[in-house]
């Protein structure tokens, strides 16, 4: 029993102090998506989405989603081009060819449980937060949309990425604080009106006119 909590504590302690190192490593170098999965993942080895978890656990369309395990189909994004203008699809299309993002960029996960499904969903539909809450991909509108969903669905890793940017801005570059400010107090408030932004079928709406979409989620850009 002894051995068995000390190779837990050791354990414990190799991960906060891997998860240290790849927050040091992240505010150097904000753009780098590799050290957020990498964050991801000790944040789930460290069982720190008890929150979210329980979050999630209330909300049935949710639940649903879950017991699914519905994942994204292969989007092709020149088909999408050529929806109507206005459109969920052709503006995520838009959003994504002008800015030469790829659908497929996230860290592919071997989908076996609740969890490992959960990390592909969100990864597979990241961008679609993106198009649905108007924040764009620089620098300061991700933390925007990391405020978003921290107060959304009570993510740690979102809330270390909102944390970290606000300290970076204000030892490294005060002048990018208030915009920084200006986008974390838009996430929240976006965040605590938004309906169940986790559980919407992107794939089933693509036709739909985004302002319909935004105005499901309860989204009040």
């Amino acid at each position: 029993m002894e051995k068995s909590k000390e190779k837990t504590a050791k354990s414990s302690l190799i991960h906060r102090a891997r998860l240290l190192w790849t927050l040091i490593r992240l505010s150097r170098n904000p753009e780098k998506t590799e050290l957020v999965f990498d964050l991801s993942e000790l944040l789930f080895k460290m069982q720190a989405y008890h929150a979210t978890t329980q979050k999630l656990s209330t909300e049935e369309t949710f639940k649903e989603l879950a017991l699914s395990r519905k994942l994204m189909p292969e989007i092709n994004l020149k088909n999408l081009a050529k929806l109507p203008e206005g459109s969920l699809g052709q503006t995520y299309a838009k959003h994504m060819l002008d800015r030469g993002l790829s659908p497929d960029f996230y860290r592919s996960v071997n989908v076996v449980n609740d969890t490992t499904w959960s990390m592909m969903w969100f990864r597979q539909t990241h961008d679609l937060w993106h198009v649905a809450t108007g924040f764009d991909t620089d620098a300061p509108s991700e933390i925007g949309l990391q405020a978003f969903t921290m107060a959304l669905m009570l993510t740690p890793l979102s809330a270390l990425i909102v944390g970290i940017s606000l300290l970076k801005a204000v030892i490294v570059n005060p002048s990018k604080l208030g915009e920084v400010i200006n986008n974390v107090v838009r996430g929240v408030t976006l965040g605590q009106q938004a309906g169940a932004v986790f559980a919407y079928k992107w794939d089933e709406n693509w036709n739909k006119p985004l302002v319909e979409v935004r105005r499901e989620l309860g989204l009040s850009l």
